[in-house]
């Protein structure tokens, strides 16, 4: 039997800023960098590791978007 329940693993908390999420037409504006978009059915469509997301090339649909702990649904 082994027992973890004392196991020190050197992180104590981790904190995610909370993101805010703006759109001006097909550019997206995240505060925070890094953000991935999905299809209904699950499949990524377009991710980014900076601040902003371009859906220009994307069809017209419905997505989720996910950044940080945020997920918003995105109409296009």
């Amino acid at each position: 039997i082994v027992a973890m329940a004392d196991v020190i693993t050197g992180v104590d908390k981790v904190e995610v800023p909370e993101a805010v999420v703006t759109r001006n037409g097909d550019i997206v504006n995240l505060t925070v960098p890094g953000a991935t978009l999905y299809d209904l059915a699950g499949r990524m469509v377009l991710s980014t590791e900076t601040n902003t997301l371009d859906l220009g090339a994307v069809p017209a649909g419905v997505y989720v978007l996910r950044t940080g702990k945020k997920a918003v649904k995105i109409v296009k």
